[in-house]
């Protein structure tokens, strides 16, 4: 199999009903099929970007995936049950893609979020970059970039990063 066609594999097809954001949003719509259209995208997105910083070192340590799934029980109002659904089907897929999709995570909670929940889910992507006790330079970078695509300015990702300074890396050396 060449790479264009592995690509083109990973892709949801143009008859399916997957929307834009991709293949987690497909697997969150089979598992849970009652989802509104609107459910489904904050499920795919948020879960999506929780686990794409908890994986930037290559590893989901049990700390952090147990912060993934308290973060989506609290900000979405899951039951414990779905929750572990859904942030089990979100580090299979994030593992599994390695984050090529993770451009398309942001720009739907741009629409769906208003700023203060933008604001609120990166001090939530902060919580789960410091639940392994260190919030390393890939973690911080990687979220500065989910900031760019939340569409928020540097005194939130900078007053988001304060909110866990006693768990930054260059800090604690």
């Amino acid at each position: 199999m060449s790479l264009l066609s592995f690509f083109k594999s990973l892709s949801p097809s143009s008859d399916s009903k997957s929307s834009k954001i991709g293949i987690l949003e497909s697997e969150i719509k089979k598992s849970f099929p009652d989802l509104s259209e609107q459910e489904t995208i904050k499920y795919t997105c948020i879960s999506g970007l929780l686990c794409r910083v908890a994986f930037v070192d290559l590893d989901i340590s049990k700390d952090e995936d147990t912060a993934i799934k308290n973060i989506l029980e609290k900000e979405l109002n899951l039951s414990s049950d779905i929750a572990r659904q859904v942030t089990d089907l979100s580090i299979k897929q994030t593992k599994v893609l390695s984050g090529i999709e993770n451009h398309r995570y942001t720009a739907p909670l741009c629409d769906y979020f208003s700023k203060d929940e933008r604001y609120s889910l990166l001090k939530s992507l902060f919580c789960v970059a410091a639940s392994d006790g260190n919030v390393d330079n890939l973690e911080c970078e990687e979220i500065r970039t989910i900031s760019k695509g939340l569409k928020l300015e540097p005194k939130h990702y900078s007053a988001a990063r304060a909110s866990v300074k006693d768990f930054l890396g260059s800090l604690n050396a």
